[in-house]
């Protein structure tokens, strides 16, 4: 079970050396769980975030793996510098 401050992720070591054995769809599916996970944590998390997937249509219950990703909305270096706006 990873231990750390925030256990949104399935109940596995992050560092776990068995992941690197794992056959590629597996590590597929874990990919796709992490991305789920992020996607829902940061969701709730942070409302400047938020509000650009809420604003494109898409919600967590949308991102259920890799395959998914190309549906986030992007951000660029200049925005991802700026402070959020406020609330």
């Amino acid at each position: 079970m990873n231990d750390g401050p925030w256990t949104g992720f399935p109940g596995y070591q992050i560092k776990d050396p068995a992941l690197t054995a794992f056959p590629a769809a597996r590590m597929r599916a874990l990919q796709g769980e992490r991305l789920a996970a992020l996607v829902a944590h940061v969701h709730r998390r942070s409302p400047s975030w938020r509000r650009k997937p809420d604003a494109a249509g898409v919600g967590p219950a949308d991102i259920t793996g890799v395959a998914d990703v190309g549906r986030l909305p992007t951000c660029d270096e200049g925005r991802a510098r700026r402070p959020p706006a406020p609330h």
